[in-house]
């Protein structure tokens, strides 16, 4: 896990005693008269000019790709800076309504029937708000508290379907502080926008072209949903990832009327027969469920940018489809992954006489096949001058090893020229995998470590460490994430300490608290017959910043066990 913190600069300084010894096609948007409270964010002026009565809120969170906004109040919108590199058409437009105005969306917390939100242009918070937002690193954060629980909202900028940094996660940590058992539940309410579309309607796997209220519940929660104005030469296009890491899978998913939905909180009843080309939304649920004390529950979700892979031909076809897929308690996930093809016929009426039906068909290399019971091919029937439709394969992969794969729809009706849409995908391999920072190893000194490794937490952050010795007469130390301990080493990283002589370590490092004085210490001998015993000095043993004066041996080792705790952003080493 890659870590934020608030590091002092460094300086490399080791106490030692030493002892001698021997890891689509949109409609417009339409007018919609539920949405009063859409108007107050706009107020025409005596000049005609247009002014907006929500408050500003701060660019957060950006990339060249997307950015986002949030409000005091954890709210956010999200917009485009250079969208789709290929595409210049989507430069600077929404796709969250109002940016980066926050308030027509909003979170739900419900627990033990009771909803806390931070819906409306007001300041709401979900109930207390403890701290944020703020930004550290690429993560915001928002905390909120409602009775016993906390609620932690974490929007990152993360590499979306493209590959590219051009989708939100939307995480939502809730923790229950208390000593008894709550029912508790979210819902995230996005106002989706495209452009100046504030009604644009969905393509979703399993029910196609979605123009009016739907949703999907449990086992038929669609892998993810895309939204775009027209299948050739889309201006732009979004995605919402629902299945597959980092997102939890949810229990239910409405795309529904903004003006009907914006007057619930959690509770929604779907109509069919509602339009939503007048503003479109949607709802992502997970359901009440008992959250034991100390418990925490994730629910995530992913909102950004879409992929769909187009070629153009007499007929249009479009594919869209997972990137990569992850690996999940040794499983790839998502598994099955969803192919879903788009075809549209832009202008060609069928030829007198000849057959009207257009033939889809999915073409697999090896190490993946069809989930059972699916058909390569697929009929989508007669397709009209400025009609589209769309077909849905469910795909299994089969090599352990894993690898990139490439899968080809073909698309063919009689008189036409057949038309095909290729696409990749990046399945990783089962078992063991390497983890993230270590994937190209880590180099110790010399390059041959006979030395064991030891795990603690020599640096008071809460997390272990790993510390090796090498021939090179080093001990080093890693984070987890495979950084340094101690940063700044020029000719040798990563090096806690090299003893004067250079002997080689080979021996295991043993960590152990021997002093009694609440910190780890680190003993371990050399090859040249000397035992070393080292501690590292923390940022909070500076008595006096502007020297970088530190307490003096005996206060270090010698103190009561009942030792302050360092302040918040002071736990981190300073040398070692």
């Amino acid at each position: 896990m890659k870590r934020f913190h608030d590091r002092f600069s460094i300086t490399c300084r080791i106490v030692v005693f030493a002892l001698c010894w021997s890891g689509m096609i949109l409609s417009p948007a339409l007018a919609d008269p539920t949405e009063d409270f859409k108007l107050n964010f706009e107020n025409q002026g005596a000049d005609g000019a247009t002014s907006l009565k929500a408050s500003k809120a701060a660019i957060e969170l950006f990339s060249d790709y997307i950015e986002a906004a949030v409000a005091q109040n954890g709210n956010f919108t999200i917009q485009t800076r250079i969208g789709d590199p290929a595409n210049p058409l989507d430069n600077n437009k929404h796709i969250l309504f109002g940016h980066p105005f926050p308030g027509s969306g909003g979170t739900t917390l419900r627990v033990d029937g009771t909803d806390y939100s931070n819906y409306g242009i007001e300041v709401n918070q979900i109930g207390q708000l403890v701290s944020g937002p703020s930004t550290s690193g690429d993560m915001n954060q928002t905390v909120w508290q409602a009775g016993d629980i906390r609620l932690t909202q974490t929007l990152q900028i993360v590499e979306g379907n493209s590959r590219l940094r051009d989708t939100l996660l939307m995480k939502y940590e809730i923790l229950n502080t208390g000593a008894v058992s709550h029912e508790t539940g979210l819902r995230i309410f996005l106002d989706t926008q495209l452009g100046a579309n504030d009604g644009a309607p969905f393509q979703v796997p399993g029910l196609g072209f979605v123009v009016n209220e739907r949703e999907r519940l449990g086992a038929d929660i669609p892998q993810f949903f895309l939204s775009f104005d027209q299948l050739a030469n889309p201006a732009i296009q979004t995605q919402g990832t629902l299945i597959g890491a980092p997102s939890t899978v949810p229990d239910r998913v409405v795309w529904g009327n903004w003006g009907r939905m914006n007057n619930t909180l959690f509770d929604f009843t779907v109509a069919p027969q509602m339009s939503l080309l007048g503003d479109s939304a949607v709802g992502i649920y997970w359901n009440p469920a008992t959250l034991a004390p100390g418990a925490t529950r994730i629910c995530a979700s992913q909102y950004g940018l879409g992929s769909l892979q187009v070629t153009e031909g007499e007929l249009v076809v479009g594919l869209a489809g997972p990137n990569r897929l992850s690996v999940l308690n040794g499983q790839w996930t998502p598994d099955p992954f969803s192919v879903i093809a788009f075809v549209g016929n832009p202008q060609s009426p069928p030829a007198p006489g000849s057959p009207e039906d257009v033939m889809a068909e999915l073409i697999l290399p090896g190490g993946l096949e069809l989930a059972p019971g699916q058909s390569s091919t697929a009929n989508l029937g007669p397709i009209l001058p400025g009609n589209t439709r769309q077909t849905l394969w469910m795909v299994h992969p089969t090599s352990p090893q894993g690898g990139n794969f490439t899968y080809e729809v073909r698309v063919t009706r009689s008189g036409l020229d057949p038309v095909s849409a290729t696409r990749s995908i990046e399945i990783p391999p089962l078992g063991v995998s390497l983890h993230p920072g270590f994937e190209d190893g880590v180099f110790i000194g010399k390059g041959l470590v006979q030395s064991s490794i030891s795990l603690a937490d020599i640096d008071e952050d809460g997390l272990n460490e790993l510390v090796v010795g090498s021939p090179d007469g080093s001990l080093y130390g890693y984070n987890g994430d495979g950084t340094p301990v101690i940063e700044g080493g020029i000719l040798n990283p990563g090096a806690l300490f090299t003893t004067p002589g250079k002997a080689s370590i080979y021996s295991t490092p043993t960590t152990v608290d021997t002093d009694l004085d609440d910190r780890v210490d680190l003993l371990f001998g050399t090859d040249g017959g000397v035992v070393y015993h080292l501690e590292l000095l923390l940022s909070s043993d500076i008595i006096d910043p502007a020297t970088k004066t530190m307490k003096a041996v005996p206060e270090l080792y010698y103190r009561p066990s009942s030792r302050e705790t360092p302040a918040q952003g002071e736990e981190d080493d300073t040398g070692g």
